[in-house]
């Protein structure tokens, strides 16, 4: 959810200005991870809310199979999806502007082409870990980058 925090934090900085439509594409791309994301942890609990606190019965058991395949193709397919695109993004501007050290832009396109071609393969929640190597690069890029 702090990616929508960080892509917003990139556009205060004003060299990353130099590349507005790349900055608009990580900016709908890191907004749509964030809706997508927030709709699969959504129906991660609808179940368990409606049994813990609105006393339902539990629902048989190829419901709670639907709802566990419905949540696992929307971590594979949109929410991955737009993860790679908004990385992709990120790395351009990084490219294009000195909004952010290089070595980010040249990290970012290899996460993104191991989450895209996970997504390919519908393994895309397994790509977890590149999203996550990616991140903690990110992160160290914003912190040692000067005031």
């Amino acid at each position: 959810m702090l990616l929508a925090v960080v892509v917003n934090h990139l556009r205060r900085i004003p060299a990353a200005s130099g590349a507005p439509a790349w900055l608009g594409l990580a900016r709908a791309m890191g907004a749509a991870f964030t809706a997508t994301l927030l709709v699969s942890a959504a129906l991660r609990g609808v179940i368990a809310h409606l049994v813990d606190r609105m006393d339902q019965p539990l629902p048989a058991l190829d419901v709670l199979r639907y709802s566990t395949a419905l949540n696992y193709t929307l971590l594979d397919l949109p929410v991955m999806t737009t993860l790679a695109l908004t990385i992709a993004a990120i790395s351009v501007v990084a490219l294009r502007t000195a909004a952010l050290p290089r070595w980010i832009g040249y990290i970012g396109p290899g996460a993104a082409l191991v989450i895209a071609l996970a997504v390919v393969a519908q393994i895309g929640a397994y790509s977890i870990p590149a999203a996550l190597l990616w991140a903690v690069c990110l992160s160290v890029a914003l912190w040692r980058r000067p005031a």
